[in-house]
């Protein structure tokens, strides 16, 4: 078995399957550089374990408040009144010019004929 690094930290919380337990404790019989980084891992984690548990200086999770009363009678009145709009005055179809719209909308060009060039701006509105 290579240097089994990546498990030494499961074998020591006990989190390896029986079969890679017993492989890693074989391992580290007969390897003192694993033996070694094992022991260190276990003074971190006895480090890590005695620190103090801190309580956070303000409220990761904001309280919840129940929105006032006045606020759903105001969200029911707008509910009302938009279901109240939809019935009274659905949207009627309106017509459309499209000859209108596309005279609006379209670019007209005069062409003289015989002209090669033309002096003036370039470029967009």
């Amino acid at each position: 078995m290579t240097h089994p690094s990546e498990l030494l930290s499961s074998f020591l919380d006990g989190e390896l399957v029986p079969e890679d337990h017993a492989a890693v404790a074989a391992h580290l019989g007969r390897c003192s550089a694993c033996t070694a980084d094992l022991d260190g891992l276990a003074r971190v984690r006895d480090w890590i374990r005695g620190l103090p548990i801190e309580e956070p200086p303000v409220p990761l999770v904001p309280t919840l408040r129940r929105p006032p009363r006045w606020a759903w009678a105001a969200a029911s009145a707008a509910a009302a009144a938009l279901a109240v709009g939809l019935v009274v005055s659905p949207a009627q179809p309106q017509e459309v010019d499209l000859n209108m719209l596309a005279g609006q909308h379209t670019a007209r060009v005069g062409v003289v004929p015989g002209l090669s060039m033309a002096r003036g701006p370039v470029g967009g509105p």
